[in-house]
């Protein structure tokens, strides 16, 4: 059974290890993907905005996530990141990704065009879906304005989803803004599958009809996440232990070290530029909370 067949999505949207040269380390990847599902998560999402997707090119990404799947992770519950400048990229990362067999592709909307009005962001994933086509997995609209600077408003979504029906499969909302996701479940929450970002809201989103999560904090604490989407509200108090410990500090590369630190492999805290690693003391505290709760 893969993840679409999920009632109820744990995903986590998993940091990425590097080597020395900056490569993706799939083997070390894999076996943390392997990890997080013995500890509840039933779904993996490689490089998309904790993965510092963008930072790597997109026959990397494909190379890594054939290795992925080479290595035993179910790629029915695999969601990968295409998210680039050039949707050309997308697209062909999108229909490669197709041929392994993956779960779905996440796309985030234009991030370096900022200036753009909403039929502008309509006419950017139209042009996705279209020169994806039936080769590629279904697609993930990805919303997270406080990143890209683009936002894909509500009617933007309805649009594209009753225009591109079975192809435009779901959305992440990350935006962390409970009136948007209330108003986007109400306009398609009956017809595609929307998946939140902020894990403090699934308590109050899933009976609305949210599906569940594609989280970030699911590499530090799954088996809290995995319980919270399965209607375990007291697992919140791990939720905002990990919030406060991420207040005022670089959240990506504070996870990749906390992750090391979880691991005892401090190689993790390693980042693509333009992050820059944080030292292992400085996620010292991040990593006894997720002990503790896991």
């Amino acid at each position: 059974m893969g993840i679409w067949q999920e009632a109820k999505w744990a995903c986590a949207a998993m940091v990425t290890p590097v080597d020395g040269s900056g490569r993706i380390d799939a083997g070390r990847l894999a076996g943390y993907g392997r990890t997080l599902m013995a500890r509840g998560i039933n779904g993996l999402v490689p490089f998309g905005t904790m993965g510092e997707g963008p930072a790597f090119g997109v026959a990397e990404r494909l190379e890594a996530t054939a290795r992925l799947v080479e290595l035993g992770l179910p790629a029915d519950r695999l969601i990968l990141g295409i998210g680039a400048s050039a949707t050309s990229d997308m697209v062909w990362l999108g229909r490669k990704a197709g041929e392994l067999g993956i779960a779905g592709v996440l796309a985030t909307p234009p991030f370096f065009f900022r200036d753009v009005d909403q039929e502008g962001v309509h006419a950017f994933y139209a042009g996705l879906a279209d020169g994806l086509g039936a080769e590629s997995p279904p697609l993930m609209l990805y919303h997270i304005p406080q990143v890209c600077g683009v936002p894909v408003a509500v009617p933007t979504v309805e649009r594209l989803v009753a225009g591109f029906p079975g192809r435009i499969a779901g959305i992440k909302d990350s935006a962390a803004d409970l009136p948007y996701t209330r108003a986007l479940l109400a306009a398609v929450g009956t017809r595609t599958t929307v998946v939140v970002g902020c894990e403090a809201h699934l308590p109050e989103v899933m009976p609305l009809g949210a599906r569940g999560t594609i989280c970030g904090l699911a590499n530090l604490i799954p088996r809290s996440i995995a319980g919270l989407v399965g209607g375990d509200a007291a697992r919140l108090a791990d939720v905002a232990a990990c919030g406060r410990l991420l207040q005022g500090v670089p959240v990506i590369p504070t996870v990749k070290a906390a992750v090391g630190s979880g691991l005892g492999d401090p190689a993790w805290a390693a980042c693509m530029a333009p992050l820059r690693a944080v030292p292992g003391e400085a996620a010292a505290a991040l990593a006894a909370v997720t002990q503790l709760a896991n």
